[in-house]
């Protein structure tokens, strides 16, 4: 059961998502498993995927309008007639009005539901591929491993530089991490550790454009 306001947003992985289940995600409020069912839920969704999609545009149509509000005419075109920055004024508030009124302007991004990642720790695993700048899922393999209430998660690249850490708990012998961006083009590792211990497993994680 999710909470927003004060409000039950109620969402099984099987029925399609609420409106405000789908605002949630959105935004990155989702954790724990209703992040996971929704995630799942999206892999097989296309008009779910579509409806995450609108609701991104949505939000960022929002933010571009309000930015613009706010943002002050440069110095070089101060010196322009006052019409012109009133027009300028107009054209912001006109596309916050078209957001609000619920048209939905085209994505600014190509959004879509992450990519799950399965990293497995069997003799003579390959490095797993991805896109680049892909939403990802990191699936990570715990079979074997002591039983913790709490796993930190890390992704370093090449140079040993830490790009992504989280703590992560443990279900079904796996841990899973959220990249909401994805990465860029490169050569990364996907390490575990007992949290305030040592390394407990690494995987290879190559990313191509």
């Amino acid at each position: 059961m999710l909470q927003k306001s004060g409000m039950g947003l109620p969402f099984r992985g099987y029925d399609h998502p609420t409106s405000d289940t789908i605002e949630c995600y959105s935004m990155g409020w989702l954790q724990g498993q209703e992040l996971e069912e929704i995630e799942e839920h999206l892999l097989v969704c296309k008009d779910c995927q579509s409806r995450v999609e609108a609701e991104d545009a949505f939000t960022q149509g929002i933010r571009f309008a309000g930015r613009a509000l706010t943002q002050p005419p440069s110095a070089a075109r101060r010196p322009l007639v006052l019409g012109w920055r009133w027009g300028y004024v107009a054209a912001a508030a006109a596309l916050l009005i078209l957001i609000l009124a619920g048209s939905r302007w085209p994505p600014l991004r190509q959004a879509g539901p992450p990519a799950i990642v399965v990293l497995e720790s069997t003799r003579g695993a390959q490095t797993r591929t991805v896109a680049a700048r892909q939403p990802l899922i990191l699936v990570m393999d715990v079979t074997g491993l002591p039983q913790l209430a709490e796993y930190e998660l890390e992704v370093v690249d090449a140079s040993g530089q830490a790009i992504f850490q989280a703590l992560g708990t443990r279900q079904n012998n796996q841990v899973r991490g959220k990249l909401a961006h994805g990465l860029p083009r490169g050569a990364y590792f996907a390490r575990l550790y007992a949290r305030g211990g040592d390394m407990l497993r690494e995987f290879a994680l190559t990313v191509n454009p």
